[in-house]
Formats: C-alpha cells, sequence, structure tokens
C-alpha cells in the first residue's frame, strides 16, 4: 500500500477489513482475544495522574486538537 494512513485511518480501514471477513461475532471474540480490555484501568490510571497536578491536566486538555478531516 503506498498510501499513508494516519494511526485513526488505520485502525478504521483494520476494524472495518476484520468485521468483513469475520463477521461481527467473530470480530468481537477476536477483540477479546487480543486483551483489550484486561488490567486495572484504576490502577493504571493513578500511576500517570498523580504525576499531574489538575493545571497541568487541563493543559493537556486544552493541547489536544481535534483529528478532523477537512474537504
Amino acid at each position: 500500500m503506498s498510501k499513508h494512513l494516519t494511526k485513526p485511518q488505520l485502525r478504521e480501514k483494520a476494524n472495518a477489513i476484520l468485521v468483513r471477513e469475520l463477521g461481527i461475532d467473530g470480530y468481537i471474540e477476536y477483540l477479546q482475544d487480543m486483551g483489550l480490555n484486561s488490567g486495572n484501568y484504576t490502577e493504571e490510571r493513578r500511576t500517570w495522574l498523580d504525576k499531574l497536578t489538575p493545571s497541568q491536566i487541563l493543559q493537556e486538555l486544552k493541547d489536544i486538537k481535534p483529528n478532523i478531516a477537512t474537504p
């Protein structure tokens, strides 16, 4: 593939292919098998949130630019 895709575009395309090839049930089973919903989110988020002040978190949120494709 010669066209460079952004990460969101690549995920969208890959997900569409998986759904098409595996069906929705197979796709869900695949995602579960990949362990994408594993771990303890509450504990994991403490490891990065405890390092930031509320001001730093707000600044990071302000710095996020929406990934919107323009025509």
